[in-house]
């Protein structure tokens, strides 16, 4: 507008670019099993009853605002298949 505005301010009705693009992008997500003092990734899937499970939980974000990931629930199974009879629970009611 040029000249005298009114009290009523403008009000902008685009989508900010970052809010677009993160509607618009796909995200990759990993899980990693790591050693016990995080420093590296376990070389072995392989754990006895009872043993801890250090889970990391990544995404890749080139050119995305920050964000946060967080895990509600994480299963077990001895086959990649999310509906197999046979899992274990390793993350509940969002860890």
């Amino acid at each position: 507008r040029k000249g005298n505005v009114s009290s009523n301010a403008i009000k902008p009705t685009w989508i900010p670019f970052s809010s677009a693009k993160v509607m618009q992008q796909q995200l990759s997500f990993t899980l990693r099993l790591m050693t016990d003092d995080w420093s590296v990734a376990r070389p072995s899937t392989v754990y006895q009853l009872g043993q801890t499970l250090n889970v990391e939980a990544s995404m890749q974000t080139v050119n995305h605002v920050p964000l946060r990931i967080f895990v509600v629930s994480c299963f077990a199974t001895p086959v990649p298949d999310r509906n197999s009879p046979l899992s274990y629970q390793i993350i509940s009611n969002s860890g």
